[in-house]
């Protein structure tokens, strides 16, 4: 009896579907599914949204562009599935993020306190998948829906921060992130398999995990406190004399390499433990890995 109904429920799906298809395609109004879609959309009261188009290498590419006003916006935080990332300085008032992808991109938006939030949607799975879409209806924002037929493979974000923002929290699967000298209270970035680098000279706060990523990091010219974790990717640090902290690196079978030691300054190495004290060691440096190896170069 049940599988009965199971089986009259497959075929009445079969043939509500194709009639949709056959209704899409007379209408005019585009090609199935984006006519479907477009019925879809209007029932949120949205309109899908046009998203640019580009070229990179020959490749046509999708471009989005959202901008924030940064009042009452203390923290960015940006999210994404298969990206590279770019922080650089905003030359205007505003939180910028463009995005660009070679296929599909939806980008989410939502502001929780003092925290803004973007959120990449990942749709389809590879370039060939022309199915693929998604909806991303948030009212009260400047983009509504965003839908886009094709998949793609990895996307590339630029978040632009003025000043007055103190945080920036990012987080990524994989892809590269590359973070411009950005004056912050505190820089957090966790990422899977993408490297990092980035200039944290004028950071105050600095929180970085990674699991097979190499880090590139430059520390602060004073006091700074960062707490730095890999698993298997190799971290570099450059440092400066003024800095004034406490560096702690250790690495359970990586390797520890440092510049010549200068005078007047506490330094340790025991077995793959590295320690050294900058000026007074008012702030402190610990950085962690697994199996990567650790270096530190002076200035």
């Amino acid at each position: 009896m049940k599988t009965n109904n199971i089986i009259k429920l497959a075929l009445a799906t079969l043939v509500s579907f194709f009639i949709s298809f056959i209704i899409a395609k007379a209408s005019g109004k585009g090609s199935y599914p984006e006519a479907l879609i477009q019925r879809y959309a209007e029932g949120f009261k949205c309109a899908p949204e046009q998203a640019g188009t580009g070229t990179d290498s020959g490749v046509t590419r999708t471009n989005e562009v959202r901008k924030v006003e940064a009042k009452n916006i203390h923290e960015v935080e940006l999210n994404v599935i298969s990206a590279n990332v770019q922080v650089q300085i905003s030359e205007s008032d505003l939180i910028e993020l463009k995005g660009s992808s070679p296929g599909s991109l939806s980008i989410a938006q939502s502001i929780d306190g003092e925290t803004l939030r973007f959120t990449e949607n990942k749709v389809g799975g590879s370039s060939s998948s022309k199915s693929a879409f998604s909806f991303n209806c948030i009212p009260d924002l400047a983009h509504g829906i965003s839908i886009n037929m094709d998949g793609g493979d990895q996307s590339k974000y630029i978040l632009s921060i003025p000043k007055g923002v103190k945080g920036v929290h990012l987080h990524a699967v994989s892809g590269d992130i590359h973070v411009d000298p950005v004056a912050l209270e505190t820089l957090r970035i966790e990422t899977t398999s993408g490297d990092v680098q980035a200039d944290a000279s004028k950071v105050r706060k600095l929180k970085i995990k990674s699991v097979s990523g190499d880090l590139k990091l430059d520390l602060a010219e004073k006091k700074q406190e960062s707490e730095i974790e890999s698993v298997s990717g190799d971290v570099s640090l450059s440092a400066k004399k003024t800095l004034n902290a406490k560096l702690q690196m250790k690495t359970v079978s990586g390797d520890i390499d440092f510049g010549e030691k200068h005078e007047h300054e506490d330094e340790e190495v025991v077995g793959h433990v590295f320690t050294k004290t900058f000026g007074k060691g008012d702030g402190l440096i610990d950085v962690k890995t697994i199996s990567g190896d650790l270096h530190v170069g002076f200035e």
